[in-house]
């Protein structure tokens, strides 16, 4: 009775597998952008030390792979065109997934917040002179997060924004 049942739930999962691999008559023509509950952070530590990720700065390094808390940890570590590249990442980082990297930054100690959010919104007014998406993150986490941790990286990322923007 035992086996039937396998079969049974096989062959029914065999008829749904190919009951949903029927196509539609009008193909799909609409791509939704990534939804902030998409996001998956994974982080197998907090630490902005280099050194616990591996990281030199003898090279120029392709920081695209970098998960975000090696990313930050590049970022506080580096200075001159090393810094530059880390902190053009960082603020990427934020466009894409702006609820990721406030969480991961909100975090970390105060006098590395101040760093990271300087950094990144320098990066928006400066060297992109802000395609709307920083600022318009802003508006959506400052509604998102009213109180906590989060709130008071939005609310330093805002102030430094607005400075480096006069």
């Amino acid at each position: 009775m035992r086996r039937n049942g396998y079969w049974f739930g096989c062959l029914l999962g065999a008829v749904l597998l190919l009951a949903g691999c029927q196509g539609t008559e009008e193909p799909l023509t609409t791509v939704e952008g990534p939804d902030w509950r998409e996001e998956t952070p994974v982080w197998s530590m907090v630490s902005t030390a280099p050194e616990d990720f591996g990281i030199t700065y003898d090279d120029l390094t392709d920081l695209d792979g970098y998960p975000l808390d090696k990313l930050a940890a590049y970022c506080l570590g580096a200075d001159g065109v090393f810094a530059e590249d880390g902190f053009d990442q960082l603020y990427c980082r934020f466009v894409e997934a702006p609820r990721t990297w406030v969480t991961y930054v909100s975090l970390l100690p105060e006098e590395e917040q101040k760093i990271l959010c300087e950094h990144t919104a320098l990066a928006a007014a400066s060297w992109y002179a802000d395609s709307n998406e920083f600022s318009e993150n802003l508006d959506v986490l400052e509604t998102a997060y009213s109180s906590g941790a989060e709130q008071v990286v939005v609310s330093r990322l805002r102030s430094e924004y607005e400075n480096a923007a006069v």
